[in-house]
């Protein structure tokens, strides 16, 4: 009886070792391209991260769509609809108080993060927004910095580049990193696909 549970701890030890190992050795995700970068480090200086290390998940993700910045913006603005376009990530929106994008509105979203956080409930407090280009909200807890942004951008033909960046630093970031940081790049890239799909349908579902 002894042996196995002498065992069974030998093998949450190692569990621990290869999560820590993986989370120190690999570093964090700096962005694909010289826009990703740019707004990565924008996220991080939102909470006073200039260097981020070990203990940091970055998640970021974007994509051009084919309409005008406008249209992809109407479609995203619409707080309570972002369930229709991104059902595998957002479980609710909705505004608390006065509704729109203004800096200091407050607003209630849950997210499905996956395994091992499940649903994540949480008042968001609006702390930049530059109307049609730019939306973010970062808060600081007991034990962790979140800081997520929002970026939309001209490009040439009249499209649009969606950017969006997810960071997450604490002292026990480094015990999910390697369960999640993949699979939140691939819901948010979902998310921005989504959005893509509704913005070309003119913010309507067919």
């Amino acid at each position: 009886m002894w042996r196995l549970f002498l065992w069974l701890i030998f093998i949450v030890i190692l569990i621990f070792a290869g999560l820590f190992l993986y989370s120190y050795i690999q570093p964090p995700a700096e962005g694909k391209n010289p826009d990703e970068k740019r707004a990565i480090k924008t996220a991080l200086e939102n909470v006073g991260l200039n260097v981020p290390n070990w203990q940091t998940i970055i998640v970021c993700a974007s994509r051009e769509v084919n309409t005008p910045r406008h249209v992809v913006w109407e479609t995203w603005s619409r707080l309570e609809e972002w369930t229709r376009w991104a059902p595998q990530l957002v479980k609710s929106a909705k505004w608390h108080g006065t509704d729109g994008w203004r800096k200091g509105a407050l607003f209630e979203q849950v997210l499905d993060l996956g395994f091992p956080l499940g649903e994540e409930t949480s008042i968001e407090t609006v702390k930049t927004c530059i109307s049609g280009s730019a939306v973010s909200w970062w808060k600081k807890n007991r034990n962790s910095t979140v800081s997520r942004l929002w970026l939309f951008e001209d490009t040439p033909g009249g499209k649009t580049r969606v950017i969006y960046v997810d960071i997450t630093h604490g002292s026990s970031t480094w015990m999910i990193k390697p369960l999640v940081a993949n699979r939140w790049e691939a819901r948010f890239a979902g998310a921005i696909e989504g959005l893509a799909i509704r913005s070309l349908r003119g913010g309507r579902l067919y």
